[in-house]
């Protein structure tokens, strides 16, 4: 974990961790299963052992949620009162100040794991989120330099947003990571960047070459945010759709990523030739 400051989300790493526990502590699991499964990802991504810091991260956001997990704390805190984080930041050049900051962070996310709060009962395995897209919607959206606005920002005047030109997407299929969390696969349409699209460009528009069909998590406030306009809705072949998606990034790892849909759509470019277009897609 590359090192920012002596806060515990104080580098990148950290901080997609941290929104990863979010989206998986909404699954009907245990806390052990969830952990399970954080380790299991984390294990496929680095080689050899977890930083120290993984384990403290994990433990003060379950902690924090309510959820119960003895390993987790236990794990955590022989990281903190074994010093094996400080140890490995200080490896890392982190300055005394900030090790000392890093020191008083630690007791506190360790005298919480001591004495946790009142567990939370976890969600419960009735009725799934919604998924607010469908297979076979297509979508234009404002662009800036053929991208999307980035989604996370509440508003496009804090992400400097300036749209110039527009852009269109395809819901290619839709469905659920562990049987409960939303992802629909979209792939960009290459319409004129000048005018706003509508349905019958968007599906006479080619794809782009070397971009293919991504995952995302759809969620209604970043489609909101991104300013999607529903422009309609087309019947895909099943079967071609899953040959198209062959090479895409599977289901888990992209709820676990927790893209967003503004990081998997692009306005029409030169530098991308097009390739082929829905009507490859259709019965």
């Amino acid at each position: 974990m590359g090192t920012w400051s002596a806060s515990l989300d104080g580098d990148d790493e950290a901080c997609d961790l941290r929104d990863t526990i979010a989206l998986v502590a909404k699954l009907p699991r245990s806390g052990d299963a969830l952990l399970a499964l954080l380790r299991e990802r984390e294990e496929d991504s680095v080689e050899g052992d977890v930083p120290p810091a993984w384990w403290v991260v994990v433990a003060d956001q379950f902690e924090r949620r309510g959820i119960a997990c003895p390993e987790a704390f236990q794990r955590a805190l022989q990281v903190i009162e074994g010093g094996e984080d400080l140890a490995y930041l200080r490896d890392l050049g982190m300055d005394t100040r900030d090790l000392k900051k890093r020191a008083m962070v630690l007791d506190e996310v360790a005298t919480r794991l001591r004495a946790p709060r009142p567990v939370k009962p976890r969600p419960k395995a009735g009725k799934p989120p919604a998924n607010p897209m469908q297979a076979g919607e297509i979508y234009a959206f404002p662009t800036m330099r053929h991208g999307a606005v980035n989604s996370w920002f509440p508003s496009w005047a804090q992400a400097r947003f300036v749209p110039d030109g527009w852009g269109a997407c395809v819901v290619l299929a839709t469905g659920r990571a562990f049987d409960w969390l939303p992802w629909a696969a979209v792939e960009s349409l290459g319409v004129e960047t000048g005018v706003e699209p509508c349905l019958e460009a968007a599906v006479a528009a080619p794809f782009f070459a070397g971009q293919g069909p991504s995952r995302c998590v759809p969620r209604k406030l970043q489609m909101q945010r991104t300013g999607l306009k529903r422009l309609g809705q087309v019947v895909l072949d099943a079967a071609k759709v899953e040959a198209d998606l062959r090479d895409a990034p599977s289901a888990e790892e992209t709820v676990m990523a927790g893209w967003a849909i503004s990081s998997v759509v692009l306005g029409w470019g030169r530098q991308r030739p097009p390739r082929g277009g829905l009507a490859d897609l259709m019965p």
